[in-house]
């Protein structure tokens, strides 16, 4: 083989394998730059049987009163690995209410809540923001008495599925009654209301 012969091959080669090197780095940015299968987002009813709703004023300034409500229905659709698209719906049935205290409180709770007028209360949360295990804040639209704020609740998951999932959440958030216009009995029950969910989870039925 003459050199001219030998030039050409190593060229020839050399072309070759120039050719090569894009080709396999963009093979490489492409499986680089693939996106990561979604995560599944798993889909909760809460469980009506076992929930409650609680909320705690003072009453005269100094004494402890509580309305428990005991028909509560929702959903949560969780994504343990994007909290910020989980979503949380809760609705309490506002006329489901039983106070801890003497029977007189009933209607006064009733007047408060002006349940009949309007039966329901709701509260819709679009994404969690997360803090220590098991902890986190849950922010939405909480709609009582026909009046809709923004309102926080401090989130606690109890329990683990498999795959980290919870069997329960509780949420809190303190909130004034007044700025859901309920101004009556004022004198005798305090504007600022804690507010307790406790919050069973069971598997979401499919179909």
């Amino acid at each position: 083989m003459g050199k001219r012969d030998r030039l050409g091959g190593c060229l020839g080669v050399l072309c070759a394998a120039m050719l090569a090197i894009p080709r396999s780095a963009h093979d490489a940015v492409l499986v680089s730059t693939a996106a990561p299968p979604e995560s599944p987002v798993s889909h909760y009813r809460i469980d009506q049987d076992h929930a409650s709703v609680v909320a705690r004023v003072r009453c005269l300034a100094l004494l402890p009163c509580a309305l428990r409500f005991h028909r509560v229905v929702g959903q949560y659709d969780a994504d343990p690995a994007h909290p910020e698209v989980s979503r949380l719906s809760v609705t309490v049935d506002a006329r489901s209410f039983e106070s801890a205290g003497e029977a007189g409180m009933r209607p006064i709770a009733g007047e408060i809540l002006d349940s009949g007028r309007h039966p329901f209360i709701t509260f819709n949360a679009s994404g969690s923001r997360l803090g220590s295990p098991g902890r986190g804040w849950l922010t939405g639209e909480l709609t009582f008495r026909g009046v809709t704020r923004t309102v926080s609740f401090r989130l606690t998951w109890r329990g683990a599925r498999t795959g980290g999932q919870p069997l329960a959440c509780s949420a809190t958030a303190v909130l004034k009654r007044s700025d859901f216009g309920s101004t009556a009995w004022r004198t005798i029950v305090g504007d600022e209301v804690r507010l307790t969910v406790d919050a069973p989870l069971a598997d979401q039925p499919t179909g």
